[in-house]
This record gives C-alpha cells, structure tokens and sequence, in this order.
C-alpha cells in the first residue's frame, strides 16, 4: 500500500507538471490550482475525508466542530470553545455585568452603590461638605504680569445610606422608612406594623377584590395629610386583603405571614399545637399578654415578652372605623379560608390569641416576616411537602410507631379480638370462638351448654314472665311498685286536668307566647321567635346581691352591673338593674333564674336564633335594642331589634383569670352601653385552658355581630328563659 501511494503521488506530480495549459482532471474543487485538498478529495476513494476543511484527515482529527475555537490546532485536542471571558477553553459561564470577573467568582453581579451595597438603593441623600476651588497662574510677557485663573474645582460629598440589614435585630429600611425586627421562636418578624401607602381611602369605601388603604381616624384621599396623622405615626396602616397581597408591601427577601407562620410563632412561645389550630375562637392565653405592647392599651396592657409589640391598631369593618380605639388590634396572614382569609386579634379583654376567618374587605394591620427555605426545600413553605405520616420533614414514619408498626399503625396486626398480635383468646366465647355468642354449642335452654338457667320467674322454661306479672310487669307482683301520679298500676292519668297537669287546676296551659309570665313578683314579657318562645327581656331574680370583687365557679353569686353593695333593696332601685335587669355567675342563672317550664337557652337554642337573621357575622343588628347602645359608628350603635329579642347592653362582672390573686370588676367604670353578655346552659367539651367553661354569646356595640365565646363559670353575664 505504500509503494501504491508513492506511485500515485509521483503520478499525480508528473501529471501537475505535464499538463499546464490543458483543463486539468485532478483539479476538483476547479480553484485554478491542483493543491493538497484536491489531493485530499482524490484520497476519499480510500475510506476519509476532510469535513472541516483544515488539512487534517477525520479519522486523526480530534476535533471538527468549526464552531470550536480550537477546530484548526493541534488534531490531538478535543474542542474547546470561548468561554463567557473570551478565553479559548475557558470555564467561565457567566459574566451578566460586563466586569471580566465570572459571575460564580464575582462578589457582586451588578453594581455596587456608593454605600457599598451590591444593587443597592443607593444613598437616599447627598449632602455638599465642601468645595475648593483650583487656581493655576501664567506669566504674560506682552503685559509684564502674571495671569491667575479657575481651572477645576474638588467637590467633598457625604452619602446618607440606608441601614444595611445583616441580621435579625437590625433595623430594615424600605420604601424610605426604618422597621425595627425581632426574632421570635426561629422565625424574624416586623415588630412594627407596615406603613407602605401607595394610596389612602375614607372608611365608606371598599373591596373585597381591588387593594384599599386607610389611616384609623382619617377620611380622606390625601396621602401627605394621612402620614402627617398621630395614628400613622404609632399603628401604621389598615389594609384590606387584597391591598396586603401586594408586592411591595413588604422588602425584597420578606412575606406577609401565612396562617401557617403565625401558628409556628404562637406555638413558639407556649401555645399548644392543638390551640393553635382552633378557629374563631380565643386560644392560648397569655400569650396574647406576650404580644401586646406595654403601652397604648385602654386596659389590661401586655408584657411585650415576646418583642412582637402589637399596638390596638383597631380596625376598618362593615364600611367604617370600629370605635374601639385602645382595645383591639387586628393583623392579616396570607392564607384563604374558603371566600376568607385567616386573621389574628388581640383584646384588652383578654390573655389570649383570637384566630378568626374575616372578610377580605376588613381593614387590618400588617406584618412582614424575613424569607426562608424550609426543611423540603420550598422558599416559605411549611414542611408539608416532604412530611412523613408522622409530619416529620423527610421522616421514615419511625417517630409515630403504633401497636402494629410505623405511621401510627394500630390496626394491620390486630387479632379478631382487636388485640395487636393477639391470639384471639381474649374475646373468645364459652365455645372458644372469637366474638362468638356461645350458640355453637348451645345447651336445653341456650348457648353454652345451658341446661338450667331458662326457666322465667313463673318457672316456664324460656318464658317471659307473663304468666305470673302483675300490673308493673313484677313477676309474682301486686302492682304497687308502678304508682303513676295518680295512683297505682302507672295511672298518669285518672287524676289529669284539661292543661294534662295530675292533680291541676288548668292553669298552666292558659299560657300563649306574647304574653307576660309572672316569676318571683315580676311580669316578664315574652316573643316567639321562630319555633321558639323568649324572655325579650333579661332576668331580675335576685335573692341576694355581691359587691364584683367576690365570686365562684360553683357557689351562685349575683349582682347588679355598677353597684357595688350588698343590700337587694338598694340593688334593685339603681337605674341599670332597672335596664338590665340581674347578672348572674353560671350557677345562679341555673338555679332559679328562669320558671317552672322554662329553662336557660341551650347553645343550640342560640344558634337557631342567630341563624334565622342572617348568622353570627350579622344577627346582633336584628338582636340589639333600638336603645341604651354607644355609638359604634357606621355599623354600630343601637340595632334595629327585627327579632324582637330587645337585647341590652347589660355589661357583665370580669375577672382576670391570667393574674393570680384578682379580684372581680365591672369593666368600663361600671358603665354601661358596650356589651351585652348571655349565659347558656351547654357547657364546652373543650380541654387545658378552656377546660370547664361554657357556650355563651356576646353582643357588642361596635359591630352586627353575635359572637360565640367561652366564658368561665364564674363571670357574671346577663340571662334569658326559653319555654321548655
């Protein structure tokens, strides 16, 4: 083969050399030329080829990629490529900035401000500390003299920059203002309310859809004038849900709490996971002491143990401000309920947490919480996503092992008996089969062999007594252990008057709803409301009367909101039990408050009314009286009374249970117009704090609604009869 290539070669040279003027045949590529490419193409006869066209055959060739920086070197390298550097070869991916550093190596992909922040905001103002101005001289012959003149001038400046966040505790500047933070349990909160107002809206206005803005007090549309405001200045803004979703209200790198996030909080600082998932109800206290300011609170101001310092803010609710400056703050989370959006607030009523679905056009405060990645790899999630049957992130289901194996599984070795890895022993009948009733080996009268034990109280065998009762199914009997109430044998009804009352007069059924019923000297009036028959007014039965620092979750006490005595005579002449009428701890409205017949509503009782108006958010405007009630503004104040339930704002006597050592009090001085409070006879089956507590209900003055709360025994609330 290499004496066959050295021959064609000196062919191919002596024909190159021979024919000169001629078209010549071995000049394929027609260039004009016979060159070592038209040799190449002459050689493709032989099995290789040239496809880059750099003189080196495809078969030694490493490299043949003409997009390869390296195409044309050296056959032995593989192909190489510019990097993002322009360097043949390099490793360099990335240079988004221009700056000729790789972006995986540059400390700052972007710019740097001149606050020395990468991408940073820049310095917010730009203050002149000098100018020197510069002078340079010429000498000037034609004028014998010497030419001063200006020719530069060094300007010293001095930035104002924002504070640079580096760790929780650190102030956060955004949209111009500085927020203070604070670590609490594992997660960095806001401990101030968000000020971002793009906008401003009067309380009238609002949306359940579009974002509205509002300063507490103000109702205007004049942004410079709302910020100019006092309560701008300590609570920040109220926001709607939709205006609390968007994106700027909180910095780059932080979130509005999820539900989710609020409950990791409360739990951190001693509120039991099974608290924090109660909904539209008042959990844990005192944690809620913990979160509330040290100041600003109209009573029972918080310790602030936590750093949260959550001022009462109030709210923006049914198109206007709730008058309950100094009692309440009201703070959104991200997380729907349905057509909701969970809620948090915080009482001067109380130690606790209150977790509620509200309306997503409520005007509430804002909190934002720094960004993290959670154990599954999700940016703010909740662990969800990769727990084990357990909740454990990234778990094997080890840490919840039941009877029978992992995940809390008790029932895939359960005998027949139910027993884990049992032997069916354990519920075995006489016969010795699982769960048997002994029928498999039955006897003369029955299973289990039984040869003796069927024979009745007559003496017949599987008998049934019959034969030998009397009147009270008494085998051998003569009838008198069955009187009935008029007489032997259940005779309920040889002694009945036409009301059905043994022994009556026919009194009791003269009764028709609408019309008064005499208890303890005292005509009560009464209304049917739906199927059932009300006092429209509150018990007076008061047959003694304590001062409100007393009381007992068991012993009956009453009392009279705002007197503070012990004489019923004194009692009963003050203008409010006039009003109100009694209030009663749990043990006294169940002892007699109500007459024969009647009885102290059922929680069930409660929520049939609530329901018929409208349910719990609306009802207390066709509860309330059309009298007696404080301002509570645009959906506040007095109630239209369509029920005819005439509820009044009775008060109630207090208690701070959270402080050891208390004593009972009437809240507001003792004076009355802001709540209405109502006992019913069901108690809660609620355990821990809430363990021994009541349903109740609560009307209040700044709002439509009838809150279900759970008071404890020993408050003293207002109370109603219903007709058995």
């Amino acid at each position: 083969m290499r004496y066959l290539f050295a021959f064609l070669l000196w062919s191919f040279v002596y024909v190159v050399i021979a024919q000169v003027d001629c078209p010549n045949t071995f000049d394929n590529n027609d260039d004009g030329a016979v060159t070592i490419n038209d040799l190449l193409d002459l050689l493709v006869v032989f099995g290789d080829s040239d496809s880059d066209s750099d003189g080196i055959w495809d078969s030694v060739d490493a490299c043949l990629n003409l997009s390869a920086c390296n195409f044309a070197a050296n056959p032995t390298e593989t192909c190489v490529f510019i990097d993002a550097l322009g360097a043949c070869g390099g490793d360099c991916l990335g240079d988004a900035d221009g700056d000729g550093l790789c972006d995986d190596v540059d400390d700052c992909v972007g710019e740097v401000d001149e606050c020395g922040v990468c991408n940073g905001p820049g310095a917010t103002e730009v203050v002149i500390e000098s100018i020197t101005l510069l002078y340079d001289s010429v000498y000037l012959p034609q004028l014998a003299a010497w030419y001063v003149y200006e020719y530069d001038a060094d300007t010293a400046f001095t930035y104002v920059c924002p504070n640079l966040f580096q760790s929780c505790g650190d102030l956060l500047t955004h949209e111009g203002y500085d927020y203070s933070t604070v670590l609490i349990g594992g997660q960095c909160w806001f401990s101030e309310n968000c000020r971002y107002l793009p906008e401003v809206s009067p309380s009238s206005e609002g949306s359940q859809i579009e974002p509205f803005y509002y300063i507490y007090g103000y109702e205007g549309s004049d942004v410079d004038v709302a910020k100019s405001s006092p309560n701008f200045e300590t609570y920040g803004v109220l926001y709607n849900w939709p205006a609390v979703m968007t994106e700027d209200i909180c910095p780059v790198g932080w979130h509005i709490p999820s539900d989710i996030e609020w409950q990791i909080m409360e739990v951190s600082l001693g509120m039991t996971e099974s608290e924090a998932a109660q909904s539209n109800s008042w959990r844990g206290s005192p944690i809620g002491n913990d979160l509330k300011s040290n100041t600003g609170w109209s009573e029972n101001t918080g310790s602030n143990s936590s750093g949260f310092n959550g001022f009462p803010g109030s709210n923006r609710y049914w198109g206007g401000f709730a008058s309950s400056g100094g009692s309440s703050g009201f703070w959104w989370s991200a997380s729907q309920s349905d057509a909701l959006s969970w809620s948090r607030l915080l009482s001067s009523f109380s130690g606790a947490v209150y977790r509620e679905s509200s309306s997503r056009d409520a005007g509430f405060s804002a909190r934002c919480i720094i960004d993290y990645v959670d154990d599954c790899g999700v940016l703010n999630g909740g662990n969800a996503s990769c727990a084990d049957c357990c909740g454990v992130p990234n778990g094997d289901g080890s840490l919840c092992n039941g009877a029978c194996g992992p995940c809390n599984d008790d029932t895939s070795c359960l005998d027949a008996c139910g027993v884990p890895n049992g032997d069916n022993s354990s519920c075995a009948d006489c016969c010795g089969v699982p769960n048997g009733a002994g029928s498999t080996c039955n006897g003369a009268c029955g299973p289990c062999n039984d040869d003796t034990s069927c024979l009745d109280a007559c003496g017949v065998p599987n008998g049934d007594n019959s034969s030998c009762t009397d009147c009270c199914g008494v085998p051998n009997g003569d009838g008198s252990t069955c009187n009935g109430a008029c007489g032997s044998c259940n005779d309920d009804t040889s002694c009945l008057d036409a009301c059905g009352v043994p022994n009556g007069d026919g009194a009791s059924c003269a009764f028709i709803c609408g019309q008064q019923i005499e208890h303890e000297g005292y005509n009560y009036s009464t209304i049917q409301i739906g199927d059932d028959c009300w006092f429209s007014e509150n018990c007076r039965y008061l047959p003694s009367v304590s001062p409100p620092a007393p009381g007992s979750e068991s012993t009956p006490f009453y009392y009279v909101y705002g007197y503070d005595g012990t004489s019923v005579a004194e009692a009963k002449a003050t203008s409010n039990y006039v009003l109100f009428g009694a209030l009663y701890n749990w043990p006294a409205a169940m002892g007699g408050a109500c007459p024969s017949g009647w009885h102290i509503p059922t929680d069930s009782d409660w929520t049939h009314v609530t329901n018929l108006f409208g349910g719990e958010m609306v009802a207390g405007d066709a509860m309330k009286s059309n009298n007696y009630w404080n301002d509570g503004g645009s959906n506040g104040g007095n109630g239209s009374n369509l029920s005819g339930f005439n509820g009044r704002p009775g008060g109630l006597r207090n208690f701070n249970n959270d402080v050891p050592g208390s004593q009972g009090f009437f809240p507001f001085s003792g004076l009355s117009g802001y709540y209405g409070d109502f006992w019913s006879s069901t108690p809660t089956e609620m355990t821990g704090y809430f363990e021994g507590t009541v349903w109740g209900r609560v009307l209040n003055y700044d709002n439509p609604e009838v809150m279900r709360n759970v008071p404890r025994k020993h408050l003293g609330y207002s109370a109603r009869c219903v007709l058995d």
